[in-house]
């Protein structure tokens, strides 16, 4: 009899352990689930992108309106992209949806898919929580435009700016490119020649002049004009010029980019367009 009431007891112990263990998270293990998530948010820096206004507020954004969102569009080489809102993504799909979805996701830059795949799964899990706990609020956010389109919102550009040139050949120092040369007919003898005039960072001209009147304008770069009396003209883009004849000059590139300059010339049908008194 007591061997028997023995063995019922530890049946009975039995069954409820294995009872508890199939019970639903206690609301203290949701509530930690959600801290976890809110905190792998902040410091993932998500409401960067995904919060309108957090990075210009420096965080002064209401939780209440965390995540859902924004329309300042993101521009580079990609097209135009716009961080989506969370809330309402993930009020659309299961937990197992969302864990699926992270570890299979591939989207445009900013988003650094890559290393939120690295997550662990209870981390993943952890910020489904959060954002559900959050709730649904807000809009869905502009679509995608793709490059070359320009988007009717705001944006911010990442498009790489002021880059050397890279897997080209070097470019010469002084490039000349006769665009036009045509004949004045209404002024006897006379000519005019349209140049495309490269010149390369760091480099000068000889010191030279030209037998007749230039007119320029400068496409790209910062040109730096001396004339043999010492003075200096320093022009960059969208500037304009006139240089007499016959006076001796030399340009020289002191900036990081190429100078491109368009030279129109009028002058003398036999007289070169250039004459260079130092070589």
């Amino acid at each position: 009899m007591k061997s028997h009431l023995l063995k019922g007891l530890a049946l009975f112990s039995t069954l409820a352990m294995l009872a508890s263990c199939s019970k639903p998270a206690s609301p203290e293990k949701k509530k930690t689930m959600v801290e976890r998530g809110r905190y792998l948010i902040t410091i993932g820096n998500c409401n960067d992108c995904h919060t309108s206004d957090f990075l210009r507020t420096e965080g002064k954004v209401p939780e209440s309106e965390w995540l859902t969102g924004d329309s300042m569009g993101w521009q580079g080489p990609w097209g135009t992209t716009y961080p989506p809102n969370l809330r309402l993504l993930v009020s659309e799909i299961s937990e197992e949806q969302w864990v699926t979805k992270i570890r299979t996701l591939e989207v445009r830059p900013p988003m650094p898919w890559f290393n939120l795949k690295q997550m662990e799964e209870g981390d993943v899990r952890a910020v489904y929580r959060y954002l559900t706990y959050l709730g649904p609020k807000g809009t869905k956010v502009p679509k995608f435009v793709p490059p070359g389109e320009e988007p009717e919102t705001p944006y911010l550009s990442l498009a790489p700016q002021n880059l050397p040139p890279q897997d080209q050949p070097p470019m010469p120092p002084i490039k000349q490119t006769v665009l036009l040369q045509q004949d004045l007919k209404d002024m006897g003898d006379k000519e005019i020649v349209i140049n495309l005039v490269e010149i390369a960072p760091g480099a000068s001209t000889p010191k030279h002049f030209h037998p007749g009147h230039i007119f320029g304008y400068i496409l790209e770069g910062k040109a730096e004009v001396e004339h043999d009396e010492g003075k200096v003209q320093v022009t960059g883009p969208g500037a304009v010029f006139y240089e007499i004849p016959n006076r001796n000059m030399t340009a020289t590139n002191r900036g990081k980019r190429p100078i491109k300059a368009i030279i129109f010339m009028i002058k003398d049908k036999n007289q070169p367009p250039t004459v260079y008194t130092e070589e």
